[in-house]
């Protein structure tokens, strides 16, 4: 875990909206999924789960997303945000919505 990359995805959140997650594995309508559990909420980072305590296995609907697919959080190879000037610099770049 934590190892940066393709892996990092957000999924959706009822007590914080998004939260970042790492993509264990996938099927075709289904994504198991593990997330980073920190001590408190104003820990919670885009880290690949670094400072994470522990991690929760879930699995989530991919149907709930945006064109079947996990958010890709924009982290450099050792798992760490990568810092932009401008947002046209990021790899990825998400219009959140709901379906």
């Amino acid at each position: 875990m934590g190892e940066g990359g393709s892996n990092d995805v957000y999924i959706r959140s009822d007590e914080y909206a998004w939260v970042p997650a790492r993509l264990v594995e996938q099927d075709k309508t289904t994504a198991k999924v593990a997330i980073p559990q920190y001590e408190a909420e104003e820990f919670i980072s885009s880290d690949g789960g670094k400072a994470a305590v522990g991690f929760k296995s879930a699995i989530v609907k991919l149907s709930d997303y945006v064109g079947g697919v996990l958010p890709l959080q924009n982290v450099n190879s050792s798992g760490t945000l990568n810092e932009v000037d401008d947002m046209v610099d990021l790899s990825y770049l998400h219009e959140v919505r709901y379906q």
